[in-house]
């Protein structure tokens, strides 16, 4: 091997500290994309329309936000996923709000035991229940303390 294939090869093999530095990155650009995929709730921002229809929530048990396609109802490309339902949903169900939150706040967990459903930790200390059974919705209605 003569010495410009040396110097070649050095060139293009990366050094075993450039190998750990490039792990070391890979790993950290992997726990960033964990960490911000986990805070969409906390990083979402509604539009005018949006925020009155939460704000709408304080005085008005039911409400209808109809609206365009591409304008905020999608989270993340996924289809039917309406942002601003989801995230409602999740700040009632936590009792964490955000700052800009003018809607109901409950200070309480909702409904225990409801079956077929999502137990979620209220800041309270206590959980909330969200069920799924449509067998249950009469009776739901009657006691379930969401808006």
């Amino acid at each position: 091997m003569s010495s410009s294939d040396d110097a070649l090869q050095s060139l293009t093999q990366p050094s075993p500290r450039s190998l750990e530095l490039l792990r070391e990155r890979a790993g950290l650009t992997s726990e960033l994309h964990r960490r911000i995929q986990g805070t969409k709730l906390y990083r979402y921002q509604p539009y005018r329309k949006q925020k009155e229809f939460h704000a709408a929530g304080a005085l008005h048990r039911e409400r209808l936000l109809m609206a365009a396609n591409q304008v905020g109802k999608t989270l993340a490309g996924r289809q039917m996923l309406h942002m601003c339902n989801i995230c409602q949903a999740a700040f009632h169900l936590t009792g964490r709000y955000p700052d800009w939150w003018q809607g109901k706040r409950w200070n309480r967990p909702g409904v225990p035991d409801a079956l077929d459903g999502v137990v979620v930790q209220h800041v309270s200390g206590g959980t909330s229940t969200l069920g799924f059974n449509p067998r249950l919705r009469r009776r739901m209605r009657a006691t379930v303390d969401y808006p």
